[in-house]
């Protein structure tokens, strides 16, 4: 039987692990419904969600989604998935929040040489931004994915003018920001395990068949946890390091095989 791959089937190829793309996994015992309740009751509703580049803070964002209330407004980057709207937990926390939601690029590099996308420039997002603010009111939350790329000055404009109209505030951020930290994303040995499993299920499903010595070496506890070290916490890097490993061991293993 042939099981060789297709071009597209490798498991950490762009379509998987593009922001929004993958699954957040959380720790035992959190979950996006009681970071929401976090986040609401807690904060109330104004919080940063910090961690460094690559360590799932958009896909938290999207997990989040559905607890925050209706979007009524996105400026997103091509080809990304757009977040679920629901009136969820923002329902019964914040009755008719509007979602307000707005993502900024990374300056010089967003995902890596093996993703090739378009990107909605940065300047229209944060134009789109601003030109909002006679819309901000009580009932509004703003989600702003890519906190620390817009300047300073234009920041505290943001932050002052939200919080003078009472306005809710959720950022993603590199580092810590004026507002508290909702959630610290520094990838965890254990979740960077999970997500590498998940995506290799994946490839399992499409009859990507992968020898058990083949999983236990892209699993491998140590090997993961090095690789994050050096990639400096970014789990995406880390996947897009496993997709050249993936290229240059499994796919051939497999081709000589069929």
């Amino acid at each position: 039987m042939n099981h060789r791959s297709s071009p597209t089937s490798n498991p950490f190829s762009t379509r998987f692990i593009r922001p929004g793309a993958t699954i957040y996994r959380f720790p035992p015992g959190v979950s996006e419904t009681t970071l929401a309740k976090t986040f609401f009751e807690n904060h109330s509703g104004r919080a940063a969600i910090v961690g460094p580049h690559g360590s799932g803070k958009t896909s938290l964002l999207y997990a989040l989604a559905p607890h925050l209330g209706t979007i009524v407004e996105s400026h997103l980057c091509d080809g990304d998935p757009i977040p679920k709207s629901t009136d969820g937990f923002g329902k019964s926390t914040a009755p008719g929040l509007q979602v307000f939601w707005f993502r900024l690029m990374v300056r010089g590099r967003e995902t890596s040489s093996h993703a090739h996308v378009q990107r909605t420039p940065q300047r229209e997002s944060l134009q789109a931004l601003m030109h909002s603010r006679r819309k901000w009111q009580a009932n509004t939350l703003l989600v702003i994915d890519g906190w620390e790329q817009i300047r300073w000055p234009i920041r505290g404009w943001i932050y002052w003018n939200a919080k003078r109209s009472q306005a809710k505030l959720l950022v993603t951020s590199h580092r810590k920001t004026i507002l508290p930290t909702l959630w610290d994303s520094q990838v965890r040995p254990e979740i960077a395990q999970q997500v590498v499993r998940d995506l290799l299920e994946t490839a399992q499903r499409e009859t990507q068949v992968l020898a058990p010595e083949q999983i236990g070496h892209i699993c491998d506890p140590i090997r993961l946890q090095q690789a994050v070290a050096a990639n400096q916490g970014s789990l995406r890097e880390v996947l897009f390091q496993l997709y050249d490993e993936f290229e240059h061991t499994c796919r051939s293993d497999q081709q000589k095989g069929s």
